[in-house]
């Protein structure tokens, strides 16, 4: 078992209190990841309690009961689930009614989604879910820092753990990262796309 540098924990977010619309399931952390996203004092996490995952990768933050954003921002989603063109003409009409239909969203209506439909546009995404190596020969969908490193428990691959400890590495004891990106080896990607699925709890997945 291998033993990471801890990151201190961010307290749990003192943003207004929402309403979940997704069911009374609550929340044990804020949503933010290390080094990627702090969603400050402004807006609540609030977890989708209908999801059949094991985390979430698309996490809903509501700034008041009538506006949500989405992080990662779920821009073409509509577009590379083929979701816009599906047989659901709900799903379809609601992901193009947020711009998630187009490649890149218009930030005005891509951050101002009501919590409800919010959570219905990442629970569907969750649903469709599965890593894979894409053609660029990277890991689609992205996965955050946080995810990697959690799916390095999981695997015993060399290039992959290394790739982990580059990641680590860009943050000292106190919290203090540097603005650096390292690029995953193949062997890496190779061994980091199952494991990822097996840390969601993606039983269908094909790799």
């Amino acid at each position: 078992m291998r033993t990471f540098l801890l990151i201190p924990l961010i307290a749990l977010g003192c943003g207004p209190k929402i309403d979940n619309p997704s069911g009374d399931c609550q929340a044990d952390h804020n949503g933010d990841r290390p080094w990627y996203h702090n969603s400050g004092n402004d807006s609540t996490y609030l977890p989708d309690c209908q999801n059949d995952l094991d985390r979430e990768l698309w996490r809903v933050f509501a700034m008041s009961e009538t506006s949500a954003y989405i992080m990662p921002r779920p821009d073409g989603t509509g577009l590379s689930y083929d979701i816009c063109d599906g047989e659901d003409a709900h799903l379809a009409a609601l992901f193009e009614q947020y711009g998630l239909c187009e490649e890149y969203g218009n930030p005005d209506i891509i951050n101002d989604i009501p919590p409800a439909d919010a959570l219905t546009i990442t629970n569907t995404l969750h649903q469709l879910l599965e890593f894979k190596i894409g053609e660029d020969g990277m890991i689609s969908p992205w996965a955050p820092d946080d995810d990697i490193i959690a799916a390095c428990e999981l695997t015993d691959s060399e290039a992959a753990i290394s790739y982990c400890d580059q990641l680590e590495s860009r943050c000292d004891q106190w919290g203090n990262c540097i603005d650096i990106g390292y690029i995953p080896s193949e062997e890496a990607v190779t061994a980091l796309v199952p494991a990822l699925n097996q840390l969601y709890g993606i039983t269908s997945a094909s790799n």
